[in-house]
């Protein structure tokens, strides 16, 4: 039997099906599991498409200040993961 590695279009965990707003804070399912790459909804399109950004200031500058694009089932909930939201959320949890 051949060990073949999942590829990047292989799911980790199970599809996200949370509909995430702007400001909510979410995790992508390949970063690693830490609050420093937490990163927070900037806009949800039509077709279900977010924009997000790193929330931590020194993440988002390491990345040339870029914003992201993806869909929901890869942005997890951050307290999956155990990852405690910044004191400056005005949500309590991310459900």
């Amino acid at each position: 039997m051949t060990f073949k590695p999942p590829g990047l279009c292989t799911a980790i965990y199970p599809a996200n099906t949370t509909a995430w707003r702007p400001g909510d804070y979410v995790i992508h399912e390949y970063d690693s599991k830490c609050a420093d790459m937490l990163m927070r909804v900037l806009s949800v399109t039509r077709d279900g498409t977010l924009t997000m950004r790193y929330a931590d200031e020194q993440m988002h500058s390491c990345y040339g200040h870029k914003t992201w694009k993806n869909q929901l089932n890869a942005l997890h909930d951050p307290a999956l993961f155990g990852i405690a939201l910044p004191a400056t959320s005005g949500r309590k949890s991310c459900r």
